[in-house]
């Protein structure tokens, strides 16, 4: 489900990139005509949250340009992967607004290319325009934790960037997200509120096709098994925040431990409860200084009994907070 994009949008975006490779502004401009600002309102948001941002062109001299309403606008999103901000063109993080050429699809299905008029306007030194967006609502999905540069570039000249990022939040993403789909809030990005909390969660409703007027009524059902769960997910997002437990795999560690509280070495045992509990929160019966069987099992049962009832969904988590862990 991650970073999906439509079809339809992909085809459009492919079109228009490939032409912004061969078009040329009708201006000849430099950074002496023109200075060129992209400001996100935060810096660091919070997975799920709206990510407002402006476009600012300021004149450095009187010119004739064009607005920013049918000007060449150009954003591409890039992705901090492996020491360095990357362009991943083929997910969609990229768009080109205004400018003379638009596309669009026909009522038979196949692809055209539309002409515009661009408006021009004067500028003296100092003036400035601009416009706002939001950044879901431009690359039509939601923006997945992680590290980013925004690109900006007007009538492919005059460029500007920002860096930002987007940070996992379970207790603050998933309640947003359920008020969306109560409320059928379409208003922060086209990927649907259920898809972001079935990636975050593995909810059992993941393999079913819910369309978007059917989600308020799931918002209640899922709100009461977030509300049985968090506890789990909670726990497991802030023990993989430690920096000793990064990339901790809960099912290794979990047999670890079991072995450990199954075996005659008292100390084991001590050291094994105690991690029980500092990865789950689950309080077990220490040791005493003497063999007690009785305690044993009683242990090693309510570890069992914990890992049956919760694996797959801390198995989820655990992969999830791993993969988007900055």
């Amino acid at each position: 489900m991650k970073r999906v994009v439509c079809i339809f949008s992909a085809v459009i975006l492919s079109g228009v990139t490939a032409l912004a490779q061969e078009l040329k502004s009708a201006l000849t401009l430099t950074g002496g005509d023109l200075h060129l600002e992209v400001k996100l309102s935060n810096t660091r948001a919070a997975f799920g949250d709206a990510i407002p941002l402006t476009v600012t062109l300021e004149a450095k001299r009187n010119v004739e340009t064009f607005d920013l309403e049918t000007g060449w606008l150009f954003f591409q999103l890039k992705k901090y992967e492996k020491g360095r901000y990357v362009a991943i063109e083929e997910q969609g993080w990229y768009r080109a607004l205004g400018g003379t050429y638009r596309y669009s699809m026909s009522a038979s299905g196949q692809l055209r290319l539309d002409q515009f008029t661009q408006t021009k306007t004067t500028l003296h030194t100092g003036d400035t325009r601009t416009r706002k967006f939001e950044l879901n609502d431009l690359l039509e999905e939601f923006t997945y934790p992680g590290k980013y540069m925004l690109c900006v570039a007007y009538e492919w000249q005059i460029k500007d960037s920002v860096k930002f990022d987007v940070v996992l939040n379970y207790e603050s993403v998933v309640p947003r997200m359920l008020d969306y789909m109560q409320n059928s809030n379409t208003q922060h990005g086209h990927i649907s509120p259920f898809q972001i909390i079935t990636y975050l969660t593995g909810d059992r409703v993941k393999d079913r096709l819910v369309r978007p007027a059917d989600e308020p009524q799931l918002a209640p059902s899922i709100r009461n098994w977030w509300n049985g769960n968090k506890d789990v997910i909670l726990k497991v997002e802030a023990t993989l925040q430690r920096p000793e437990y990064r990339n901790l795999d809960y099912s290794r560690r979990i047999a670890a431990i079991l072995k450990a509280l199954d075996g005659s070495d008292i100390t084991r045992r001590t050291q094994a409860g105690e991690e029980f509990q500092r990865i789950t929160g689950m309080i077990l019966t220490k040791p005493p200084a003497t063999e007690d069987e009785a305690i044993k099992k009683k242990n090693v049962q309510i570890v069992r009994q914990w890992w049956e009832q919760n694996r797959e969904l801390v198995l989820w988590v655990n992969r999830v907070v791993i993969e988007n862990y900055l």
